[in-house]
């Protein structure tokens, strides 16, 4: 029988592990009005410092990094999507729709190497997360975006609509 065991790190941890391997702490430190040391401390989980809420919010802000918002979510089962800026946006809808599909062909590879080997290091634990999560934002971006076409033209997109659902006349076609 299968016995669920203890993770040995927890996903919170681990995106705090994965915000320090990207980011210059001591300069995100002084960015933010606080110490370098202290920083470090307040991310490491073995260390008594926490990291508090306006920290974080300070911290993600600076850095425009959101994994340890994404792995506070993740603990209590959620995840986010940023809202997007439409205008900010300039990828085609081809184009975004080719890199949701290579993305998620990349974490259906690392998910047969899983299976294949029977283990998940976390390396690639860290690369499906990002992947999975960076594919999300996209299929919002492009739910958004088709929204906005859809609505900065409704009379076309509707009579398109129409003409499409009436049955064919033999003399129009």
């Amino acid at each position: 029988m299968y016995a669920k065991t203890e993770l040995k790190q927890n996903v919170l941890d681990s995106a705090m592990v994965r915000f320090t391997a990207k980011e210059d702490l001591e300069k995100l430190a002084g960015a933010v009005g606080m110490k370098g040391q202290m920083l470090r401390n307040k991310l490491n989980g073995a260390q008594p410092h926490q990291l508090q809420v306006i920290e974080l919010l300070k911290i993600t802000k600076a850095s425009g990094n959101k994994a340890i918002i994404e792995g506070v979510l993740l603990e209590l089962g959620l995840t986010a999507v940023e809202l997007p800026k439409l205008e900010a946006t300039n990828k085609e809808l081809t184009h975004r729709v080719l890199e949701v599909t290579a993305t998620t062909g990349e974490i259906t590879r690392h998910t047969l190497d899983i299976n294949q080997t029977n283990r998940v290091t976390l390396k690639t634990k860290d690369a499906i997360v990002e992947k999975a999560q960076y594919t999300i934002n996209e299929l919002v971006l492009l739910m958004a975006e088709v929204e906005h076409k859809f609505h900065s033209i409704p009379v076309l997109s509707c009579a398109f609509d129409i003409a499409q659902s009436m049955p064919s006349i033999p003399s129009l076609s």
